[in-house]
């Protein structure tokens, strides 16, 4: 019980630090709001990885989670509702405080959770595109159909 609790309060760590680089990154552009962006930013890496883990769970023949989903514009719905969520969340006084804590990081750390912003942003698109292919058919709506 206490590991698991440990870990949880390690994945919200992480997603803060995430947020907090990212929005330290867009609060230096002018017409940027960088709450928004770095709510933005978050809500895909976490919507990407569930959706990815998944696909993983589909492949090994867990669970189909397709057989509950009647279309999959669906999830664009789930997805705006989140952002207002993780919006809603990361507001100015939780931002001030994670902007504290985050100073108080060393230097090495700070660039490292920057990289890692970026890092937790692709991959897990890279490794959807993957998997998609492979393992649903669903990579397909990504390829040209061109005929000569």
């Amino acid at each position: 019980m206490y590991a698991a609790r440990v870990a949880q309060r390690q994945c919200y760590q992480m997603y803060n630090w995430i947020f907090v680089s990212t929005y330290k990154y867009y609060s230096k552009f002018k017409n940027e709001t960088p709450r928004f962006s770095a709510a933005a930013v978050v809500t895909i890496s976490q919507f990407i990885t569930t959706i990815f883990i998944l696909i993983l769970l589909k492949k090994f023949s867990v669970w189909d989670f397709s057989r509950y989903i009647p279309n999959k514009l669906i999830a664009v719905p789930i997805m705006v509702g989140w952002m207002l969520i993780m919006y809603n969340y990361y507001s100015e006084k939780r931002i001030v405080m994670l902007l504290d804590a985050f100073e108080q990081l060393p230097k090495w750390k700070r660039k490292f959770w920057a990289v890692m912003s970026v890092v937790f942003f692709l991959l897990p698109m890279i490794l959807f595109r993957i998997c998609c292919e492979k393992v649903t058919g669903f990579g397909n709506i990504f390829k040209r159909n061109v005929q000569y």
